[in-house]
């Protein structure tokens, strides 16, 4: 028995030293080397916005629902921006990109998954929906899809989203089918942005 000890030994402080090197770094970190979150950051070479504390997650902006009229998203959510969208309605989120629009904003989905999504919306009805846009991050208002889509000169759809105050292009005047889909996405919406 005396005369395996040495190889033991050996196989003991081998499986020691593995264990250090392969164990997780978290696990070594629970207090024992008394790391601060700065500490952690800096080891694992995140950034600031990479890596949050708790505390710093309960300061994030509480998401808003605020009566916006056209000029005032029209100056928030330019051409080329993208933005989450929710259909009152179903509940149903797409994310969509902002084309253009003089009198109101013309849209298109941001990506396949999201054109799935709009063209189902669009299916549904040949007038408006009640919608909500983020135009800024936190800050949501209330907006009327068109149900059809538009063709443009390249072929292309693209779809009308209006807000207070929007007109369309061919009567430039507002709706009130339009009023009354972004009244309902005021009246409606406040509770899906907090989920």
């Amino acid at each position: 028995m005396l005369k395996n000890l040495p190889f033991y030994l050996f196989v003991t402080l081998i499986c020691c030293v593995l264990t250090l090197i392969f164990l997780p770094y978290s696990l070594l970190t629970n207090g024992v080397f008394n790391l601060s979150s700065n500490d952690i950051s800096k080891i694992n070479r995140l950034s600031e916005r990479e890596f949050y504390t708790p505390l710093q997650e309960q300061s994030l902006p509480q998401a808003k629902l605020v009566k916006l009229d056209w000029e005032s998203v029209d100056a928030l959510f330019k051409n080329g921006d993208k933005a989450n969208a929710i259909d009152v309605k179903s509940g149903l989120k797409f994310c969509v990109l902002r084309i253009g629009g003089s009198l109101h904003a013309d849209i298109r989905p941001a990506s396949d998954d999201d054109k799935i999504v709009l063209s189902g919306l669009a299916q549904c009805e040949d007038s408006s929906r009640a919608i909500l846009i983020e135009v800024a991050p936190s800050l949501w208002a209330g907006a009327s899809l068109c149900g059809r889509a538009f063709e443009d000169s390249d072929g292309a759809e693209h779809f009308c989203l209006y807000f207070y105050g929007s007109k369309a292009h061919s009567t430039r005047q507002t709706d009130a089918w339009q009023d009354k889909a972004i009244a309902t996405a005021y009246k409606n919406g406040k509770e899906l942005i907090k989920n």
